[in-house]
């Protein structure tokens, strides 16, 4: 069984916002390249359900040779094989088209993403990808396992605060959520040199029709304001009214 996990380069989650600046509507600055934080939660979701089965595991992403370093933390954890394609655009659509390029090219019988990428957050991409492909869609999942009694997978979705099983027995796309049960691991010293000789796989892209029916007008990054005020805590009956008095006054509930 192939298994493929779609991964995408964003700007370091963790560096403030002053860091940034916005060229040609698309965040620059003083950053580093890291892999997309839902899509390292895919990633640890396909790497158990790996550990169950025989099959293998490769990491696919539409981006820029420039970003193979960043890439290679997927080889790191687990991932067998990279394929990157080379992109010239970051539309959703063609994003979506040319990952099942790949995954068609690569004969991949299940395809997990995050379930949004930690940039533009535009939560489109796994939708186009189970579109173009045909097959059934699994958002919010948290955990994919092998049920092999009744011949399926066995998949946990998280939905609001119940979660809900289900028996698949079809090719499916999951867009994976974060939970404790999907915390994305840490590489140890083994895994991060048996990387450096893992396959990479360049391809090049096919631009397809141009997502023509909603277009980007505007691209800021947003401004906070921060506010902070201390509470007295002798009397927790008081400062839970207190709190709950100042929400209201500045509007949040």
């Amino acid at each position: 069984m192939n298994i493929g996990v779609c991964i995408k380069v964003v700007p370091d989650y963790e560096i403030s916002l002053e860091k940034f600046r916005l060229e040609n509507n698309r965040m620059s600055g003083e950053y580093k390249d890291v892999i997309g934080l839902y899509d390292e939660h895919a990633i640890e979701v396909a790497l158990q359900l790996k550990s169950s089965i025989n099959a293998k595991l490769y990491a696919i992403s539409y981006g820029q040779e420039k970003h193979v370093p960043a890439l290679k933390k997927a080889l790191s954890m687990g991932a067998d094989e990279l394929i990157l394609v080379r992109a010239s655009v970051d539309d959703p659509f063609q994003t979506a088209y040319n990952l099942v390029r790949a995954v068609d090219a690569y004969n991949i019988d299940l395809v997990l993403l995050g379930r949004v990428s930690s940039d533009l957050e535009r939560e489109m991409v796994p939708g186009f990808v189970t579109g173009i492909l045909n097959w059934a869609y699994l958002p919010y999942t948290i955990s994919i396992l092998p049920d092999n009694e009744n011949n399926c997978f066995l998949c946990t979705q998280q939905l609001d605060n119940k979660s809900l099983v289900l028996h698949v027995k079809e090719k499916f796309v999951a867009s994976v959520t974060d939970a404790p049960c999907n915390l994305p691991r840490i590489p140890n010293l083994k895994e991060i040199m048996k990387s450096k000789t893992k396959p990479i796989h360049i391809m090049e892209e096919e631009l397809t029709t141009p997502f023509e029916w909603a277009q980007e007008i505007s691209v800021t990054i947003p401004k906070y304001e921060y506010v902070n005020e201390t509470l007295p805590n002798d009397d927790l009956d008081f400062t839970a009214k207190l709190l709950i008095e100042n929400l209201k006054k500045e509007h949040y509930i």
